[in-house]
């Protein structure tokens, strides 16, 4: 009796992608590994339990990363209709595909994919297996947040534009364009600009800045007016 041979082929990709933080810096360590493990096995001359074109990035993750998980290119002898998909990690864990969210530590995912039997004797047993792929990939802890306080906050840079004069030319009032720097206890500083009208010396001034989540407001009293000339 004719032995019947199925063979299957898809688009092959197993991805690992960390999703960082939009405020963040983006993980830039990336690994790729493109390769295909057969069994030994032939048929009609085909190599058979392959999968093929395996690829991974975004090997270091910090805690509270995504990970997502997709597999396809595999060639293999068995049924069409009987193709299943295995996904484990060192402990045995099984994983679906799709996201999922790992805990910290290291872990090294194995991936096959097996046909079985649909009729006969042999019904529901193994086919086929292929090779196992292997991936390994890091979650570090998330680093705790570093509290950033203001050290200091003065003026920078300032202008003055006449407001208004009275009848005899002399100055009532002037507007005001200023620039206040905050100095960070990270180390950064930050400016913020702003315009007044008509400032009053006995007026405040004030000036904020964001950084990350936190606001940093201060108020500063007006530099000196011009010096008449």
């Amino acid at each position: 009796m004719k032995k019947q041979v199925g063979m299957t082929m898809l688009a092959a990709s197993l991805l690992f992608v960390g999703a960082a933080d939009a405020s963040a810096a983006t993980n830039g360590k990336t690994a790729s590994k493109f390769e295909s493990l057969a069994d030994g096995r032939q048929t009609n001359g085909i190599g058979t339990g392959v999968i093929e074109g395996l690829a991974f990035s975004g090997t270091e993750l910090v805690e509270g990363d995504t990970l997502t998980i997709s597999v396809g290119g595999v060639v293999i002898d068995g049924p069409l209709d009987t193709l299943k998909w295995s996904i484990t990690d060192q402990a045995g864990q099984a994983y679906d595909f799709g996201d999922h969210v790992l805990a910290p530590g290291t872990y090294t995912f194995t991936v096959q994919a097996s046909t079985y039997f649909k009729n006969g004797q042999k019904a529901g047993l193994v086919h086929s297996t292929t090779a196992p792929q292997t991936v390994s990939v890091t979650v570090v802890e998330k680093p705790e947040a570093v509290a950033v306080t203001v050290v200091s906050a003065e003026v920078v840079a300032y202008n003055y534009t006449v407001a208004k004069t009275n009848a005899h030319g002399v100055i009532l009032g002037y507007h005001l364009d200023a620039t206040v720097a905050f100095k960070l206890s990270n180390g950064e500083t930050l400016y913020d600009t702003r315009h007044f009208n008509n400032v009053q010396p006995s007026q405040s001034l004030g000036f904020s800045v964001i950084y990350g989540e936190e606001t940093f407001v201060t108020s500063i009293a007006p530099p000196a007016y011009p010096t008449a000339k």
